[in-house]
């Protein structure tokens, strides 16, 4: 199954993070052969403290670690990425 994100924002660091929004509401869980657009990414996530205008969490923003800081070039903000 794959799932679509819209990537919001790129953080590059000892480990390059991406924020991505989900645009659907479907459930799921990263393994170790999760991949976003074919390039690897580390089986854990986070979700940042990102908020809505109306002042709740905003659940659809998640923060996926890529394991090839290299790959960062491949994403770019605004562009839609898919999860497999």
């Amino acid at each position: 199954m794959s799932i679509e994100f819209e990537v919001e924002a790129i953080i590059d660091g000892e480990t390059v993070a991406l924020i991505a929004r989900q645009l659907s509401s479907i459930d799921f869980k990263l393994n170790d052969k999760s991949t976003l657009n074919g390039y690897e990414i580390k089986s854990t996530f986070t979700q940042p403290r990102a908020l809505k205008s109306d002042g709740n969490p905003d659940l659809e923003v998640f923060c996926f670690y890529l394991a090839n800081a290299k790959d960062k070039d491949k994403f770019i903000v605004g562009n839609k990425t898919v999860l497999l």
